[in-house]
């Protein structure tokens, strides 16, 4: 959604295995393009595959509120939850279908959302820096060249096209990856709880 309409579609036949064969025609395409701004970068004549790190800075800038949020989010409706609605972490399998295990579900939900909600506009930055030049031709400086260009053409909407898409798989993963992570980790404290005890005994 973010990229539609943008640029020339991508040939899958060119890619028949994978991502080294993708790898390979971004090395093969970056050295062909003499006005690549990774041309700046010394040896990158030599080293074409420095192409593969291309929006490495949108993507820390992205990273970073991104996790706070996600982290930061999931403990502190932990935390109300414990400490208003008696919630208590599932550690064992036997929960799975109680209300402990439905509220780890929300709460990992909510987390992912909020990761995305504070992040999403720096995704965008990322995924069109990443594909700039696709067409032979390169449009964007940099990320603020990149966030102007977007909000003049499209508006402020342009920076999240894609959002309400992304908010409906971001709550449905991070609701299972949140729960069932939560479950193993303290099945298994559990576990070495009990295996410590026995070796003092």
């Amino acid at each position: 959604l973010q990229m539609e309409g943008k640029g020339q579609a991508l040939q899958s036949s060119k890619y028949r295995f994978g991502a080294l064969s993708m790898l390979n025609e971004i090395r093969k395409s970056e050295k062909l393009q003499k006005n690549s701004r990774f041309s700046l970068i010394p040896g990158y004549t030599k080293y074409p595959q420095y192409a593969i790190f291309r929006g490495m800075i949108p993507t820390i800038c992205r990273e970073m509120p991104s996790f706070g949020a996600y982290f930061a989010t999931y403990f502190l409706l932990v935390d109300l939850g414990i400490k208003n609605l008696g919630f208590r972490e599932p550690d064992s399998i036997d929960m799975l279908f109680t209300r402990h295990f439905a509220m780890s579900l929300i709460f990992g939900g909510l987390a992912g959302c909020a990761c995305w909600l504070v992040s999403y506009p720096a995704d965008v930055i990322k995924t069109k820096i990443q594909m700039d030049g696709i067409n032979g031709k390169y449009q964007y400086k940099g990320m603020w060249n990149c966030g102007s260009q977007i909000i003049k053409a499209e508006g402020g909407v342009g920076l999240w096209r894609g959002f309400q898409a992304t908010m409906l798989r971001a709550f449905c993963v991070n609701a299972i990856t949140f729960a069932s992570t939560m479950l193993i980790k303290n099945w298994i404290d559990q576990l070495a709880d009990k295996y410590k005890n026995k070796q003092i005994q």
